[in-house]
């Protein structure tokens, strides 16, 4: 349960700080990279650490102070924009947490 709690914030502060300030190819692009990086990184596990060079378009957003983004945030994020792009095949998948607000 915590771990869905965990990327329900994660989800919160994509669609609050992030979603609206990608382009389409932006979030088509941060999609592919975080799925290459979830073949060699089990990124739904808590406790991974990715570097945010990785994803220059997400970096600007992190709070300050934070050096790391999460492999779970990564995950929210990848779960979100998939969910932008493919709305159908979304609904009919779900979202691994629970959402208060679209």
């Amino acid at each position: 349960m915590s771990k869905s709690i965990g990327l329900m914030f994660y989800s919160m502060w994509y669609k609050d700080r992030v979603r609206d300030k990608l382009t389409q190819e932006q979030k088509e692009a941060v999609l592919k990279r975080i799925s290459d990086l979830s073949l060699e990184t089990p990124i739904h596990v808590p406790g991974i650490e990715i570097d945010p060079d990785k994803f220059p378009e997400l970096k600007p957003h992190m709070s300050p102070g934070l050096k790391k983004l999460t492999g779970m945030q990564l995950y929210a994020v990848m779960t979100e924009i998939f969910s932008e792009l493919h709305p159908q095949m979304s609904e009919k998948i779900g979202k691994p947490y629970p959402e208060l607000r679209k």
